[in-house]
Parts: C-alpha cells; sequence; structure tokens
C-alpha cells in the first residue's frame, strides 16, 4: 500500500469519547505528538522534555480530582448488603 511517496502527518484526535466529560490533558497530549513529530527518536529525549512534564503534571493532577477506585471488597459488601435486604423481603 503505498501513499503517493509522500507520508501523510500525524494529527491525533483530542475529541472526547461519548459519554465522558472530555478530554482532560488532550492540549499536552497533543504539544507532545507535535514535539515528537518534529523530532527524531534520538533527539526527542533531550527536546521535548517541557511537553513530556506538562502531560505528566496533567495527569497526575486528574488522577487525583477523580479520587480512588472503589476496591473489590467493596463491591463485596455492597452485594452482601443487597442479597441480605432480598432475603429480608421473602
Amino acid at each position: 500500500m503505498s501513499t503517493g511517496g509522500k507520508s501523510r502527518p500525524f494529527k491525533a484526535s483530542t475529541k472526547p469519547a461519548r459519554g465522558s466529560k472530555g478530554a482532560e490533558c488532550g492540549l499536552e497530549l497533543n504539544n507532545l505528538f507535535s514535539c515528537l513529530e518534529r523530532y527524531s527518536d534520538l533527539e526527542f529525549d533531550a527536546a521535548c522534555v517541557r511537553e513530556r512534564s506538562a502531560l505528566a503534571e496533567c495527569a497526575a493532577a486528574a488522577n487525583k480530582k477523580r479520587g480512588p477506585k472503589p476496591t473489590i471488597n467493596h463491591h463485596l459488601q455492597r452485594l452482601y448488603r443487597t442479597l441480605q435486604q432480598g432475603a429480608r423481603a421473602r
């Protein structure tokens, strides 16, 4: 499969998925991809330090906003309470 001899530039889609609140770090991710596109693999580590750190900070901040995910024990306790209520109703 040939693309006519020219390679197409990489464009990342930062549109939010359906039902999501949006890409919180979409701009930072897009900046990192743009930097990756400008520099070769060998230059990428040194040239894109600022973009990489911005994305890492954004991801850490977004993770703090969400809070911890419920553990399996939380779900088992809810299931147990539901089953107990169902047994009492009989």
